[in-house]
């Protein structure tokens, strides 16, 4: 027989949405499933199209907290109510394809070693609808230590690691939680990757990413500040932050030498501790000098020199067309620079 599958889905008011998520997890072809629906004190009409699908079909089995909790509370409930030893994250406003618990179940069963398979995805706004595909790369416990791009409600997991090693979402942290779920669970094995498209991954003006996105970034932040101290590395989150890049690209943040530098000191601490950590050295380095290389234009031909004291020729050599596109960026950016000084 079939082994039970539990679909986890936390709800808040998302009543124009749920019901295609779950019509689309109900069609799906793996069909032994059990429907965890938590709604988190909606105020609008989600609770009752729950209700309604839990009439139609036994499967869906309807939780609530009485009072809203908030995302990480209603995702350790979840953990909690969760019989299986797999489960399967979903956002209530997102739709699975009709293959996609099928493909993910194939896949854990056939690579034990995996705690965790994520999978490729349509992003998909009120304009457009773009295929993403992540790099499996970027899945690896290297790229973990500073990004994440696993979608966590594109993921299916293994529940009995989560229970036995007490893996949840942390409320110490001020956003990211689901960052440091997959960061923790990587710890006892990989993070796989179903090479198909099996979201769709909605972007809304109600969703958590976009209406608190200066909390994520600082989740994110402290998330990757609190794993560099394996390399006896302090880095300072307005630090990260430039170094990163994203986090100062999406908060509108300045990227100014002075913050270069300090970065500098961040990853010549990194490199100097790397051969006796865990990580591939080759792999974190490279991570470095991609991320310094995108923080170095924003800085001219200073923040060139800044780059090349920290990762000499060998980091022009691994640029595209052997550093000529960054010292182009760089003197570019001198020249707008330049411009904007007698404009004003």
């Amino acid at each position: 027989m079939p082994v039970p599958i539990s679909v986890l889905i936390p709800c808040f008011n998302v009543e124009k949405y749920l019901s295609e998520a779950l019509q689309s997890i109900l069609r799906q072809s793996y069909q032994n499933l059990i429907i965890l629906v938590l709604d988190d004190g909606s105020t609008d009409n989600t609770l009752d199209i729950a209700q309604q699908f839990s009439v139609k079909d036994e499967r869906v089995k309807i939780h609530r907290n009485i009072k809203n909790m908030g995302i990480i509370a209603s995702r350790n409930k979840l953990l909690e109510l969760c019989e299986t030893d797999i489960a399967a994250w979903m956002d209530a406003d997102d739709i699975a394809v009709p293959s996609r618990i099928e493909q993910q179940l194939g896949f854990l069963s056939s690579h034990p070693e995996c705690v965790n398979c994520t999978c490729h995805f349509y992003r998909k706004n009120n304009l457009s609808k773009k295929l993403v595909a992540i790099p499996h790369q970027y899945l690896s416990p290297e790229y973990l230590l500073f990004y994440n791009h696993i979608l966590n409600p594109g993921s299916m997991f293994r529940v009995d690691i989560c229970r036995k090693n007490k893996v949840r979402f942390r409320t110490e942290i001020s956003g990211a939680s689901d960052y440091l779920f997959w960061v923790e669970l990587s710890k006892f094995g990989e993070i796989g990757l179903v090479e198909e498209p099996l979201m769709v991954y909605r972007e809304h003006s109600g969703q958590e990413t976009i209406a608190q996105k200066y909390r994520q970034n600082q989740g994110c932040l402290e998330i990757v500040q609190s794993q560099l101290k394996v390399f006896d590395c302090e880095a300072e989150t307005e630090v990260l932050a430039r170094m990163l890049v994203y986090p100062a690209e999406t908060l509108n943040l300045d990227f100014n030498l002075s913050y270069m530098k300090r970065s500098a000191c961040i990853i010549k601490t990194i490199l100097q501790a790397l051969p006796k950590s865990k990580y591939n050295q080759e792999q974190v380095r490279q991570l470095l000098m991609g991320m310094f290389r995108r923080q170095a234009w924003r800085n001219g031909l200073l923040g060139l020199l800044i780059f090349l004291n920290v990762f000499g020729i060998e980091g022009l050599k691994n640029s595209r067309n052997f550093g000529f596109d960054l010292l182009k960026q760089a003197i570019a950016f001198d020249f707008r620079r330049v411009i904007h000084f007698f404009k004003r």
